[in-house]
């Protein structure tokens, strides 16, 4: 593509977020009252935390990369790579996984993986009788197998 311009990044403002905001504001009375009762937090949580508000903030750390072809310059916050509940590392976490996943475990050949629920209603019997559990399957195995 002739003359398209390049993709236009927005850096992320976590900042903005009610999550954010919600931690920021009351991570530390959170934490004072944990103290005064006698159930202080393990360490890993309390260094989620901690990572998380450092999260993306270019006040807290960036890296600075420039683009070879054209020389343009731009900023790339540290972000905190924990599990716990930063939105942007576990979204990168789990597209990374189902990458991998893909390409490496899961093997190349036409596949098709089909989940059968229905609504927990008290009257129904099916979720806790077996023989009509298997009936139903069964019903669904074969209308299933008909149509493909």
């Amino acid at each position: 593509m002739a003359g398209a311009a390049p993709p236009v990044q927005r850096p992320r403002s976590p900042e903005g977020t009610a999550l954010y905001e919600a931690i920021r504001r009351h991570y530390l009375t959170f934490l004072a009252e944990a103290d005064a009762t006698d159930c202080a937090l393990p360490p890993f949580v309390t260094r989620e935390f901690d990572k998380y508000l450092d999260c993306g903030i270019l006040g807290r750390g960036f890296v600075r990369c420039r683009c070879p072809s054209c020389g343009c310059d731009r900023l790339v916050a540290f972000s905190c790579k924990t599990r716990g509940w930063c939105p942007a590392c576990i979204g990168r976490r789990m597209a990374d996984t189902a990458a991998y996943l893909s390409d490496h475990v899961v093997p190349d050949i036409p596949m098709r993986s089909w989940t059968l629920t229905f609504p927990s209603c008290p009257g129904r019997p099916f979720p806790h009788n077996l023989s009509v559990g298997k009936g139903i399957s069964k019903t669904w195995a074969v209308t299933y197998l008909l149509d493909y």
